[in-house]
């Protein structure tokens, strides 16, 4: 069976920790008390340890929460079918890219010819009731006939102008031209334009099928203008604020961070989640690959500083307390290293703030094979 190199450098130190009762020799790292430890040159080399001063870095401080993508309210459209009929002309599958205007599908049956026979209909009714109150009016100012009937035209007119008005709402709705209808030229069917581009994320009708308004026909998504949703906690809120940066990430791709910009604090509790749904607007939207409903873990920077700071690895971490290695002697073929304990902080992109003073000489890279010991 093959054994990498780096599982042979672990088993090899592994073993150079055994017990100082043991015979060393000069390959061997050895533990000279609790806080002492020594390593050869040759190991120190072979796991590619090495020694560094803590450094000045940006550390941040962060709000972790998790979160989804979902379009702004003028970002999604929900298609419907505004009076009842069957389905026709649909061709355009889920994911495709839909430009604004573009035909999504045709609606016909008996329903649609009906809206434009009663609107026919409807316009006589209003040119009657227009002519009878001009008549009536100029038969009152003559004294021929009472001031009742006046009213009476008043009101047959009134009700059929709304009636008028209120199927060419309908038909300008079913994008039907009413001064067409009006002079008879009556169509089988009507066209479903797409209100806003973008995808068809979701298509609820086949050709064929009877819907009705309150059916969804399809759902379209401008992936332009998408945005963050961040589930915050209760104890966090306070510290949020508009114009902090959020990095946020798939779980699975932890190494490719997106950002965005909080632009909305919410205003009340999810009862299920107990969280606080806030906004966050995303930065260069269009070359990012995000889908409407895809989760997110974020992380939301409150505010940042600089620090002295060490990488994440060179921290020990024993129960409650935090300590490094320091080398103090370097002679012969050994080095020798005490374990330090320290006072650290926030830890920010791979590195931990250390409030500890005057260290120098830190095991940076290789501490974990200390730990692998213990």
């Amino acid at each position: 069976m093959k054994i990498s190199y780096l599982s042979t450098i672990f088993l090899l130190v592994s073993i150079s920790f055994a017990s100082c009762d043991q015979t060393t020799n000069n390959d061997e790292a050895t533990k000279t008390d609790d806080t002492t430890i020594q390593f050869t040159r040759q190991q120190f080399e072979a796991t590619d340890m090495k020694i560094d001063n803590p450094k000045v870095r940006t550390i941040n401080n962060t709000i972790r929460t998790n979160g989804y993508i979902k379009p702004s309210p003028d970002g999604v459209a929900k298609i419907n079918a505004v009076i009842p009929g069957i389905i026709n002309g649909l061709k355009h599958p889920e994911g495709t890219y839909i430009k604004q205007g573009e035909i999504l599908f045709r609606v016909s049956g008996r329903e649609v010819v009906n809206v434009q026979n009663n609107y026919v209909k409807a316009c006589s009714d209003f040119d009657y009731a227009q002519t009878e109150l001009e008549r009536i009016s100029k038969l009152v100012n003559d004294q021929i006939t009472a001031r009742k009937e006046l009213t009476n035209a008043k009101n047959n007119f009134k009700i059929a102008k709304a009636e008028k008005k209120s199927l060419e709402a309908i038909l300008n709705l079913m994008h039907l031209d009413p001064t067409r209808v009006e002079q008879g030229n009556i169509s089988a069917y009507f066209k479903v334009p797409a209100p806003i581009g973008g995808y068809l994320s979701k298509v609820n009708i086949d050709n064929g099928q009877y819907v009705e308004p309150q059916n969804n026909a399809a759902i379209i998504v401008d992936n332009k203008k998408l945005q963050l949703v961040l589930n915050v906690f209760e104890k966090d809120i306070r510290n949020l604020s508009p114009g902090q940066t959020v990095l946020f990430y798939d779980p699975d791709r932890k190494s490719d961070k997106q950002k965005a910009t909080v632009s909305l604090i919410g205003r009340s509790i999810n009862q299920d989640t107990k969280t606080i749904p806030c906004v966050a607007k995303i930065e260069d939207i269009e070359e990012k690959i995000l889908m409407n409903g895809m989760y997110a873990e974020c992380e939301v920077i409150t505010d940042s500083r600089e620090a002295n700071a060490l990488p994440q690895e060179a921290i020990i971490t024993e129960n409650t307390n935090t300590y490094v290695l320091v080398k103090t002697n370097e002679e012969d073929n050994k080095l020798t290293f005490n374990k330090v304990k320290v006072d650290i902080g926030s830890t920010s992109a791979g590195y931990t703030e250390v409030k500890t003073k005057g260290l120098k000489n830190v095991l940076i890279n290789g501490a974990y094979y200390y730990q692998a010991r213990e």
